[in-house]
């Protein structure tokens, strides 16, 4: 009996945890703002909301039209809590245009409740003047156990005339074909 339990209960976790989880920045932010906990982000200002028709950056996708941005200060947000896998995939779209080397963007990834244990790490910190200004994507393969719950933390800093933004992310299972966690759907087509 304790054999069909451990069995059951493996396969509804593994099933749970091979969700694609994908965030955009376009609504809701203010409820990640309301609902940060624990002491990752404790004693830092939070990233803030931007538009891009702001600014003098191109969206990477025509249904993106947010984006968080830190300030000059470090500053810090954490995700929501979400079921992730080792081998899984947190992946971080970002645009970096630094005019001082302090200008940066760290992602950690923390296992819940022990935030002291990272699972991914990922990092644009431009350090030299071969650095090219855009579109990049912070990709970061996860360790930890076969199935645990997590979050995404990101810091960093933008001096005032630099631009450091990130405009989604996506945590796709090791499961899952990135083909299938889409983070913007695509427009429906119209018919002539």
């Amino acid at each position: 009996m304790l054999c069909k339990l451990l069995i059951v209960f493996t396969l509804v976790s593994h099933a749970v945890s091979d969700s694609c989880v994908r965030y955009t920045f376009e609504e809701n932010y203010n409820n990640w703002l309301e609902n940060q906990w624990g002491s990752v982000c404790d004693n830092f200002p939070f990233w803030i909301a931007g538009k891009y028709s702001d600014l003098d950056v191109t969206s990477p996708n025509e249904r993106s039209n947010s984006f968080i941005t830190p300030l000059s200060s470090l500053s810090c947000v954490s995700s929501f809590i979400f079921t992730m896998n080792f081998g899984g995939t947190i992946e971080v779209n970002t645009f970096v245009k630094a005019t001082q080397l302090t200008d940066q963007i760290t992602i950690l990834v923390h296992m819940h409740p022990n935030v002291d244990t990272v699972v991914g790490q990922g990092s644009i910190i431009p350090l030299d003047q071969n650095f090219v200004a855009g579109w990049r994507n912070v990709t970061m393969t996860l360790i930890g156990p076969p199935t645990y719950e997590g979050f995404i933390n990101i810091m960093g800093m933008a001096s005032p005339n630099s631009t450091v933004l990130v405009d989604s992310l996506r945590y796709i299972p090791p499961s899952m074909d990135e083909s299938e966690c889409i983070i913007y759907e695509n427009l429906p087509q119209t018919k002539n």
